[in-house]
């Protein structure tokens, strides 16, 4: 139950202009009736369903909302430009890895061993791929 329901329990009508007094917190909050509907001297609330609905407080200024941040993408944190299509403030064309400073080891794309799925133990060298020629308008980025 709530404090507002519980306040409702020492009242068994309300009229226009009545107070409500809650305490809440030690504070002590004072609602104001402004209109009862069906219109009349006053309305009878035993055993009765309550709608309310409340006004802004006299004397409330809605504090001014600052404007959220952007959310950061991918391509921001990772400082790729993606000429101009999302955001501005990237820096570089590509992002630093690891792959750039790599050896050249021709098109071998996997050089370790892994398992096929009867259980043979399988070396990378021979199933290599050669890497796809990219479309040049295309925004992926290859590195050798």
């Amino acid at each position: 139950m709530t404090r507002l329901e519980s306040a409702l329990r020492f009242y068994s009508v309300l009229t226009k202009g009545d107070i409500i007094e809650i305490t809440y917190n030690d504070l002590t909050f004072e609602f104001l009736i402004m209109t009862t509907t069906p219109e009349g001297p006053g309305i009878s609330i035993i055993d009765t369903d309550l709608e309310v609905d409340f006004e802004t407080p006299v004397g409330y200024v809605e504090p001014e909302r600052k404007p959220a941040a952007p959310i950061p993408t991918m391509a921001d944190k990772l400082k790729i430009d993606l000429g101009g299509t999302t955001s501005a403030s990237a820096s570089t064309s590509r992002p630093s890895s690891a792959a750039s400073s790599a050896p050249d080891n021709g098109n071998e794309v996997f050089t370790g061993y892994g398992h096929s799925l009867s259980g043979k133990r399988v070396k990378g060298k021979g199933l290599a791929k050669a890497i796809e020629s990219v479309d040049p308008s295309s925004k992926i980025n290859r590195s050798e």
